[in-house]
């Protein structure tokens, strides 16, 4: 009988050891600080969409040259990806929140903010901006908790970032085009090494993506990047010694729309400092290319060549043409002269 008592006391204490483990695992996926763009479907060239004719794709793409002109509104979102319940605490922690921009000449503007869940949270840059690459970021200090299980409680810090690409049709250029903020307002920081086309922060699905992981201004080696989708579909890499990683989105069609949103997490605890932080960066994946876009670089090479080549043999003709008429002329005129052979 003691015997059983024993082994029951020890199954115990392995169920309970189990659920403290996965409380802390569900615990670490609600520590997420993400901005949600309103509307993103505006900000995809849909030329890819297989259900829209050409006379569509045009018109989408006249759209989205003036959408990227204009501001962008984005919301501020606390707890679990996709947004769903709401969490717990979640207004009064994001009413803590700190929110700036970087505009592309590096300075800095502090942004407005509105705790209430749902509402717009700011709409940047302002239209009249000089076009360029702009960086919104923001900042929690989540309290303190630990994090890891060791008995420490460490300080924990939440950041979220967003890449927005703004397009004029005048000169106004704002300088470089970074896509880090390399600032002690976000020590931890992902994002791509360089900015995709159109809104910024487009990927194609199954197409590589160098992205980069920095750690007060320096590459961060062996951390674990977290790759979420809305749809569910979740994969981890890890970076290299200079802080990179190659990200291979998935392709995931909805009934909706046919892209959709991919959440760049990574975290990382500095023990030295008792610190804990967690940022977050959102990517928009279209689905792959039609396959004819493949070759239409070739297409149009062969194309030019093509009409050069009958230009050029064209032109030929014409001047051998007229190179006959002038000889048939010069032997005219010399019958013409005194002496000079008669026609029958």
């Amino acid at each position: 009988m003691r015997h059983l008592l024993n082994h029951a006391a020890i199954l115990l204490l392995l169920v309970m050891a189990v659920a403290c483990d996965s409380h802390s695992a569900l615990a670490e996926d609600d520590l997420l600080l993400w901005w949600d763009l309103q509307n993103p479907g505006w900000y995809i060239n849909g030329y890819n969409d297989p259900d829209r004719d050409i006379w569509e794709i045009r018109n989408d793409a006249e759209l989205l040259r003036q959408r990227l002109g204009q501001p962008r509104r984005l919301a501020l979102r606390y707890g679990q990806f996709p947004a769903g319940t709401r969490s717990r605490g979640e207004e009064a922690l994001l009413r803590l929140a700190r929110v700036w921009l970087q505009r592309p000449d590096g300075g800095i503007e502090e942004g407005p903010f509105c705790a209430a869940p749902g509402k717009t949270v700011s709409e940047v840059p302002a239209g009249n901006a000089p076009q360029g690459i702009y960086l919104l970021g923001s900042h929690v200090a989540a309290g303190r908790r630990d994090v890891d299980g060791d008995g420490r409680v460490e300080s924990v810090h939440l950041y979220g970032k967003f890449l927005l690409r703004h397009v004029r049709d005048s000169l106004s250029h704002g300088g470089e085009q970074n896509t880090f903020f390399h600032s002690p307002r976000m020590p931890l920081e992902i994002g791509p090494v360089q900015a995709g086309r159109y809104s910024g922060i487009i990927q194609i699905a199954h197409r590589p993506s160098e992205m980069a992981v920095f750690y007060r201004g320096k590459p961060l080696a062996g951390a674990e990047v977290t790759a979420l989708t809305e749809r569910g579909w979740r994969n981890k890499v890890r970076t290299d010694a200079a802080g990179r990683f190659v990200a291979v989105p998935h392709e995931s069609r909805g009934a909706k729309h046919n892209w959709e949103i991919c959440l760049y997490t990574v975290r990382h605890l500095d023990r030295q400092r008792g610190e804990y932080h967690c940022a977050s960066m959102p990517m928009i994946v279209d689905p792959p290319w039609p396959e004819w876009t493949h070759c239409i670089t070739s297409f149009v090479l062969w194309a030019f060549a093509g009409t050069a080549f009958a230009a050029g043999f064209i032109a030929l003709l014409v001047a051998r043409r007229r190179r006959r008429q002038r000889l048939q002329l010069a032997r005219f005129e010399a019958a013409r002269q005194p002496g000079g052979a008669s026609c029958p």
